[in-house]
């Protein structure tokens, strides 16, 4: 083997892994978020890359004459990187999702503001929730979790690997509806307390029909949503710490469902 073509198969196998790390970065919590500066994004990725290719493994031979084997290749380090991430943004988005159903149960649901790193518009329990599990996402080192399942997934799928994209549809639709379940359950009691607090409105309703419940309910619930909110933040950590600290071993079933 030439020095040209040594240089040649380690520059392949760089990018490979340069697409399997960008597609895990590009739809990551914090790492992925729109405004972070691609600057930023793109030394990061380059980085990492350059830190894992020399232990991803060997990359497979690619001819010469078509180009249209390594873009199959790079199309497919993307889309694997793209399944790990998402996996990863899923705890995010159960956390926004359990805000969302507070907000409407409350009464925040007309009071969205233009969240920032999605540029959509997002009511105030959603918001105040998305940023605390992004939080927790650094607080008990999930980022560095991410990481290692990254580099543990080149030992499951070398680079330019054949992936399963099929199998790993089922273990990836598992994870999702127990982050759904995980959202239900964050969002529950207080669903349930605005239910009671429904109750009590109506039946104060019946006894006072002369009471105007939009000037006295609205504020009612609001601040007994914000207080159970107060009082459930640290259950709703410990739920969220549980889901982000098992992001690891969910990284590592949909690599292996990938690798069958």
């Amino acid at each position: 083997m030439t020095v040209l073509d040594l240089w040649s198969e380690q520059l392949i196998r760089f990018l490979l892994v340069l697409g399997r790390v960008g597609g895990i970065f590009s739809v990551a919590p914090i790492f992925g978020q729109a405004k972070v500066p691609v600057q930023v994004r793109i030394i990061i990725i380059v980085a990492l890359a350059a830190a894992v290719a020399p232990v991803s493994g060997s990359a497979p031979q690619f001819t010469q004459a078509s180009p249209l084997p390594l873009v199959v290749g790079l199309a497919r380090e993307v889309t694997v990187g793209l399944a790990i991430g998402f996996i990863a943004s899923l705890v995010i988005s159960a956390a926004q999702m359990a805000g969302e159903l507070m907000d409407y149960e409350i009464g925040f649901g007309l009071s969205g503001s233009v969240d920032p790193i999605s540029n959509v518009q997002m009511p105030v329990a959603a918001r105040f929730l998305q940023m605390f599990a992004t939080l927790l996402f650094l607080v008990v080192g999930a980022h560095h979790l991410l990481i290692q399942g990254l580099v543990e997934s080149f030992g499951i799928i070398a680079p330019g690997a054949p992936a399963n994209l099929a199998a790993a549809s089922r273990p990836v639709m598992e994870i999702f509806v127990e982050v759904f379940l995980t959202g239900l359950k964050i969002a529950g009691p207080i669903i349930g307390l605005m239910l009671l607090c429904d109750i009590a409105l109506g039946l104060v309703a019946r006894t006072s029909p002369q009471l105007n419940l939009l000037m006295v309910g609205l504020p009612l619930k609001i601040g007994v949503g914000i207080c159970a909110l107060a009082v459930g933040l640290p259950v709703m950590g410990v739920v969220l710490t549980h889901l982000l600290r098992g992001m690891y071993g969910d990284v590592m079933v949909a690599a292996r469902a990938l690798g069958h």
